[in-house]
């Protein structure tokens, strides 16, 4: 840190950082003598940190002693305690913001590195205030708006704080690890009135001015399992996947999904830290311990603002009577958040979805299941609740989930689209006949109409399917494809947005989410999603491959080829097979490519394979001729694969071939 004349006389624009430096006098306060050497240490560790990020500075020093009452930020050893303060100040210069705040940030690391190996007496702790603008030096003296400025602020964050104006934030918005907290402090009587804001540099200060989070945004944490029995544990995640379903009826509330809530199951975490995580001002909690033919379930309500508790209650009930406790938990609170109950949301959430408790159990499984989007998994889920409905014939619920496994069934090339849509118009409808307030089954109609070029009628079961249940994760997901394949992508990029406000932490969710982004010409930000989901879960299939798909338009295809090998030896479905084989043919691993191309023709010598996944390889080799052959085969096929032909990066070189149009002419897509 050089002198103040290296400064110079006048100084326009510059980046100004004003230290104060404070050691106070007092009972159990250094004396004088120890005062001087205190604040000789701090411009030590000023003078290490200004050189390292390019600071000016100029020793102004104003030695004034006042008496200051003790209310936090000067400290003492009893709150109506005074003391002498001795202050003096320095003022650096900067050619950026963001070097004045590294060097301010690095400073008070270096003072709290300090503080933590002397005693109380021997700590030391300065104010700093950054802005920018036009100050000038004329003798001893500095003056000018800015100091003015800079001189009104340190003070904001107390003592070990560092505040900047608005003018600097917007500067270095995003580039420091350490947030930035608007402290609400507006500075009047200057040209133009600035925010303050401090840097947090302890995670305190922005825990406390952290925006209060609404109350009726509602997530049901997994209720624990108390039984001895480890197979219970199934009845515990159905009585929290039911609350969900039941509160997500109520329009006035906004549920978190199911997928973002299990996150959390058996992990230790605040209330408050899961609330802020999932932006939830309201969650419910709770343990079933069931015993025979009789449970005991405890419930209650936590406000994640203040973490008290909202209501709570205990059952003590027989097992056949569990969906009336479901009924009461979710009635109970609706009251506690002070939410009007519509006539038919009063009677939905009331609802029993069955009396046999063996169906209840094989619908759970089979939910589970075909929620991890595998082949496998889908063909489980399938057989779980084919069993749930034998057992029970009326099992609305049972009915629905089966038909959204028959659709999951043609989106992974598992069976022909006109077979798969019989499975899915029977079970759906099922499903409505039984409760015709389940929204769910609409969207699965609306996805067949899709698979039948009807695309009006698809956009109207969608919007039916969020009218009746406007929290429906899947129904806004969904959506948001059908809208993607119609070119429409700002509404679908808007109902991605909300399936992920929704379920935050969903990974099929995040992982389309992060394709469309990058495939909208947002490819940094869509990768970024797509390796967040990944961190979640390493061996999700379906973000290897979009993943691969986002390299390949990124042109990051070395990357490209890493993703396409760990989705092979992930997953053999068809579909995911075929994804590969098309990015190994970007990524010149021809061989590789060719092997799975012969694979999946061989397999569809014994087996339904979707002729949109072996176009898809075919246009990555550059075999045109092949490739429409194999797409005009899945038009008029009605194959599952067509609509995303629209925009998979698979299809680009094809795109302005007269044959591409004339295929997507008779899908209705063009």
């Amino acid at each position: 840190m050089k002198d103040d004349h290296d400064l110079g006389q006048s100084q326009p624009s510059s980046v100004i950082m004003y230290v104060d430096f404070v050691t106070s006098s007092g009972p159990g306060q250094p004396a004088q003598a120890t005062a001087t050497e205190l604040i000789d240490k701090e411009r030590q560790l000023l003078v290490q940190a200004s050189g390292k990020f390019g600071g000016r500075g100029s020793r102004l020093t104003s030695d004034r002693e006042a008496e200051v009452g003790l209310k936090g930020w000067l400290r003492g050893t009893a709150p109506k305690e005074r003391a002498m303060r001795q202050s003096s100040y320095t003022l650096l210069v900067f050619k950026s913001p963001l070097e004045a705040v590294r060097c301010a940030v690095e400073f008070q690391r270096a003072l709290q590195k300090h503080n933590r190996a002397v005693p109380r007496d021997l700590e030391l702790h300065v104010g700093v205030g950054i802005h920018t603008g036009e100050f000038e030096i004329k003798g001893e003296e500095v003056i000018g708006e800015a100091l003015g400025i800079v001189s009104r602020i340190w003070h904001l964050g107390g003592l070990g704080g560092v505040c900047i104006t608005s003018e600097v934030e917007k500067q270095i918005h995003n580039s420091l690890e350490e947030p930035t907290v608007n402290l609400g402090a507006r500075l009047e009587g200057i040209a133009n009135h600035l925010d303050v804001y401090m840097l947090d540099l302890t995670g305190k200060r922005a825990e406390k001015q952290a925006e209060e989070l609404s109350r009726t945004r509602v997530a049901v944490l997994p209720f624990v399992s108390i039984s001895s029995d480890p197979q219970d544990e199934f009845f515990a995640d159905g009585l929290t996947e039911e609350l969900i379903d039941r509160l997500a009826q109520v329009r006035e509330l906004e549920v978190i999904a199911r997928t973002s809530v299990m996150v959390f199951k058996k992990k230790e975490k605040r209330v408050a830290d899961i609330g802020r995580e999932l932006k939830a001002g309201s969650l419910v909690e709770g343990s079933v311990r069931k015993a025979g033919n009789k449970i005991r379930v405890t419930a209650q309500l936590v406000d994640a603002n203040t973490e008290g508790h909202l209501w709570s209650s205990r059952y003590d009930k027989d097992l056949e009577d569990i969906f009336a406790v479901q009924g009461d938990i979710a009635r109970q609170v609706v009251e506690a958040l002070r939410v009007t109950l519509l006539p038919n949301e009063k009677k939905v959430i009331q609802k029993e979805a069955t009396k046999n408790m063996r169906a209840y159990e094989f619908y759970l499984k089979g939910h589970f299941h075909w929620n991890e989007r595998t082949e496998t998994s889908v063909r489980k889920g399938i057989e779980y609740l084919k069993k749930a409905i034998e057992e029970d014939p009326d099992f609305a619920a049972a009915y629905s989930d089966l038909a959204d496994c028959y659709v999951m069934a043609t989106d992974y090339a598992m069976m022909k689209g006109e077979e798969a849509r019989s499975f899915v118009n029977e079970y759906a409808r099922m499903a409505l006949e039984r409760d015709p307030t389940l929204s769910q089954p609409h969207a699965a109609l609306a996805a067949m109409h899709e698979r039948n070029y009807d695309w009006a009628d698809a956009e109207r079961e969608f919007k039916l399917a969020i009218e009746l249940n406007p929290n429906n994760v899947m129904a806004h997901h969904w959506y948001a494809l059908d809208c993607y394949f119609r070119g429409k992508t700002e509404l679908a990029l808007r109902e991605w947005d909300k399936a992920r406000q929704l379920d935050p932490l969903s990974l099929v969710v995040n992982s389309a989410y992060g394709t469309g982004l990058a495939l909208s010409g947002r490819e940094q930000e869509g990768i970024a999603m797509l390796r967040g989901v990944l961190e979640i879960d390493e061996s999700f299939p379906v973000s290897h491959r979009n993943l691969g798909f986002a390299y390949v338009s990124a042109g990051n295809i070395e990357e490209a080829a890493k993703e396409a090998a760990t989705l092979e030896a992930l997953e053999s479905g068809i579909g995911y097979k075929g994804h590969a084989g098309w990015i190994f043919a970007k990524a010149g691993r021809r061989e590789d490519a060719h092997r799975i191309l012969a694979e999946l023709q061989e397999r569809s010598r014994a087996q339904y394979v979707d002729p949109a996944v072996i176009a898809m390889i075919h246009a990555g080799l550059g075999n045109a001729a092949e490739a429409f052959e194999w797409l005009n085969s899945a038009v008029e096929n009605k194959s599952a694969g067509v609509p995303y032909v629209t925009f998979a990066p698979a299809f680009d070189t094809l795109r302005s071939d007269p044959r591409y149009k004339r295929i997507m002419n008779k899908a209705g897509l063009e």
